[in-house]
């Protein structure tokens, strides 16, 4: 996952920008991220670029390691965050509630622009003996979703309409993605901004961001509550 290597095989694809978020979950990964911005500035790219981070909490009732000094000083043009686990949650309604409290927090932190893959679970702590992997999204409640769609309108936060836990990643299934796909018409039906990520680790998953363009086709949602950037990109496209 060269950052050149990113860029190459995305401009493939023809895509015309992309967004580099790499996860920041503790400050020791830090120097992964200048790293990162020293390749990006060393590019001639086919596509225009952008510099972003994903936040990730650091427990239960913890927070996110980020503040306006480390977004200064890296450079960091905007972040993404949410949830990446369930923390200790005993069954599918414990986890729900842990996961909209952290879905809440996220939109309220004023640093934060999208809220990431609401109701990605780990494999780690579901299937085999753990927690059930759930069949469909009927265990989020109707409260949960105005609640998220009211704060997320408050707060100018856009939810990302994630390919890989939709369309590729457990507990994928028809039954899941029809009812995912219901719980983004519910938000939609709010007025809420969404934005489109990959959730791409590997190289050979980057082509799955078509699964999430062309379901704003599906569900009809109008370019103007499509997330952008609001700066310049890090890196411009080449004329």
């Amino acid at each position: 996952m060269r950052v050149a290597d990113i860029v190459r095989r995305c401009s493939e694809l023809g895509l015309e920008a992309i967004a580099i978020t790499d996860h920041l979950n503790t400050a020791d990964q830090l120097p992964l991220h200048a790293k990162i911005k020293a390749e990006l500035k060393t590019l001639e790219a086919p596509l225009d670029i952008y510099f972003g981070v994903e936040l990730n909490f650091d427990g239960p009732d913890g927070n996110f390691c980020f503040d306006e000094k480390i977004k200064q000083e890296y450079g960091f043009q905007f972040a993404i965050g949410g949830i990446h686990s369930s923390y200790g949650a005993k069954n599918i309604t414990e986890v729900a509630e842990i996961h909209h409290q952290h879905h809440l927090k996220t939109c309220r932190n004023p640093l934060v622009d999208i809220l990431v893959h609401p109701w990605w679970f780990w494999a780690g702590e579901f299937g085999e003996g753990k927690l059930p992997w759930p069949e469909d999204l009927s265990f989020v409640k109707e409260r949960q979703v105005k609640e998220l769609a009211k704060t997320a309108l408050e707060t100018n936060t856009a939810i990302e309409i994630n390919a890989a836990i939709i369309f590729c990643d457990p507990p994928t299934s028809d039954k899941w993605v029809a009812s995912y796909k219901q719980y983004l018409r519910e938000l939609d039906s709010f007025g809420v901004t969404f934005a489109v990520g990959s959730d791409a680790h590997t190289i050979d998953k980057l082509k799955i961001i078509k699964h999430s363009w062309d379901l704003l086709g599906e569900l009809g949602i109008p370019e103007e509550r499509v997330w952008r950037p609001d700066c310049e990109p890090f890196v411009s496209a080449l004329k």
